[in-house]
């Protein structure tokens, strides 16, 4: 882990709420069904993305679920269709930039974006905190090794959360 790396972890473990530390009935809910695996769910086809560790296949699986997300797309490889939550995996920063140019503008309704590894360098967290304020998000959830992009037409105002998720060996 990189000093930046640790710098970031040092702060998330400082900002991240649980349940209680939110205001918001969606991040409740969020929290509740899916990163405290509070019900039991049924997944059928579980993922294995091979640039994505575990836990955030785990992660995948169980929002699909939830929200009832039937198509997962691929970027900055796929054309964006209409869809329920889109994986932008790349450990490169500098694609990102595409994701707010090429690809928000084309998001529909009730979709969820994941970026993974948020936090591995200063231009990862530049580049996640860049395109989280952009202002078509509505709402950016930072799990420390990958953030949320949720598009809601129904947020009325932008909301930025840090929400604890435990992840095995760290």
């Amino acid at each position: 882990m990189t000093l930046h790396a640790t710098i970031e972890y040092l702060k998330y473990l400082w900002l991240a709420k649980g349940r209680h530390g939110t205001h918001s009935p969606y991040v409740y809910d969020f929290i509740e069904a899916v990163l405290q695996d509070r019900g039991k769910m049924v997944i059928e086809n579980p993922v294995a993305y091979n640039d994505l560790p575990p836990e955030y296949n785990t992660l995948i699986d169980r929002i699909t679920c939830h929200y009832n997300y039937n198509t997962i797309q691929w970027l900055p490889d796929d054309d964006i269709q209409n869809t329920g939550i889109v994986i932008f995996p790349t450990k490169e920063p500098l694609l990102w930039a595409s994701l707010s140019k090429k690809h928000i503008p084309l998001l529909k309704n009730d979709t969820v974006v994941l970026i993974a590894n948020i936090h591995e360098t200063a231009m990862h967290t530049y580049e996640w905190n860049r395109i989280s304020n952009d202002a078509r998000v509505m709402m950016s959830i930072d799990l420390y090794g990958a953030g949320l992009l949720v598009f809601r037409e129904e947020f009325k105002e932008k909301q930025h959360f840090v929400l604890k998720y435990k992840v095995e060996g760290r």
